[in-house]
């Protein structure tokens, strides 16, 4: 039996389990959720039969049973600092059969680690997990080179992804049907989270506040409503009404259209964050701005992928909102090709495969 390890449901772990049910033997898999999100996924009864919501940590602990004992393989699909790191760090037997899924934010030590007495202890408990898992697994490899210098751990790499909720057919026909909006429209960002350093690259965007242009930033999850509010002020300071946020999540429809309406998009995160943005933003031919510091810019590189970096573009302030249409032809079958269903099959199988 495999069993999954989930912080909170999300777009992504609902299309891998998807995934499982349609391509794999359900019953084989067992997968372990904090609490339900509102609202709730519509899961098939195939998988809500084979899903535990864990709550808290007394409820989790109820459910460390025979199950987790018996399996064949523990999967983590985020490694979180928190009181289950107790539980995995006292299960050494379970850890010998681990894999480590980094889904980003998973990856560097907390920044506050260093200065209070619990985020030190659950440092110290994450450094003694992560030694003992033995495979790890991510879609780009430089986030596995980052963790081996940090953790110091001898574990072997292997290449996953999560089918994206991505119809890039349905983007093709959006994209066909064009739009006569004058206004050059940039997307900044893709969550609250103080990684995506709003308030930097809205100063370097400063001198484009006369100019037809509107700013979408999405702040609809990812951080506090402090750093909420902050940018969103930091924005209408700047930017005044050309300055839009994106206080709720939108429709699958609306934020393809979205997507497909954006001509610039600026993702000045300091780690591996937005891909399930980039991707398709890349795939449509849309300018778009990474910081040449983090490991998607330069896996995306090494690709051979057209992107730009957001450390020079306050040199490229003036040409920033023409359009990328150009681009369109060189990242669109990278992208294809990388995020296909029939390659995330595969990588899946022969990581499972391999139990």
């Amino acid at each position: 039996m495999y069993i999954h390890i989930f912080t909170t449901e999300s777009p992504y772990s609902d299309s891998f389990l998807k995934l499982i049910v349609q391509d794999f033997d359900i019953n084989e898999h067992l997968f372990v959720f904090n609490k339900p999100v509102a609202p709730r996924f519509n899961y098939p009864e195939s998988i809500r039969s084979r899903i535990i919501y864990a709550g808290n940590v007394r409820k989790f602990l109820m459910t460390f049973s025979s199950d987790f004992r018996k399996c064949d393989s523990l999967l983590f699909h985020y490694l979180p600092y928190g009181p289950s790191l107790f539980t995995w760090a006292s299960s050494p037997g379970l850890l010998r059969k681990s894999i480590w899924i980094i889904w980003g934010g998973d990856i560097l030590p907390g920044k506050n680690y260093r200065k209070s007495f619990l985020p030190f202890i659950y440092e110290i408990l994450r450094r003694s997990v992560i030694r003992r898992i033995p495979r790890i697994s991510t879609l780009i490899k430089e986030d596995y080179e980052t963790v081996k210098k940090i953790y110091n751990t001898g574990a072997t790499f292997e290449q996953v992804f999560y089918p994206y909720p991505i119809d890039l057919a349905a983007l093709s026909k959006l994209k066909k049907q064009g739009s006569e909006n004058s206004v050059k429209t940039i997307l900044l960002g893709n969550s609250a989270s103080p990684s995506n350093n709003h308030d930097e690259i809205l100063e370097k965007l400063a001198p484009l506040k006369n100019s037809n242009i509107r700013i979408i930033c999405p702040l609809s999850y990812g951080g506090p409503a402090a750093y909420v509010q902050t940018v969103a002020e930091k924005g209408n300071e700047i930017f005044g009404n050309k300055f839009i946020t994106l206080r709720s999540f939108l429709s699958p429809a609306d934020y393809s259209q979205l997507l497909c309406d954006t001509d610039v998009a600026v993702m000045n995160h300091d780690r591996q964050q937005g891909l399930g943005n980039i991707f398709p933003l890349l795939y449509l031919g849309k300018k778009v701005y990474l910081r040449s510091s983090t490991s998607s810019y330069i896996f995306l590189k090494n690709l051979g992928c057209d992107i730009f970096d957001t450390l020079c573009i306050s040199k490229e302030i003036e040409t920033l909102s023409e359009p990328g249409e150009i681009l369109f032809e060189n990242n669109a079958p990278i992208i294809e090709n990388l995020i296909s269903r029939h390659n995330c099959l595969a990588l899946w199988k022969n990581l499972l495969s391999r139990i």
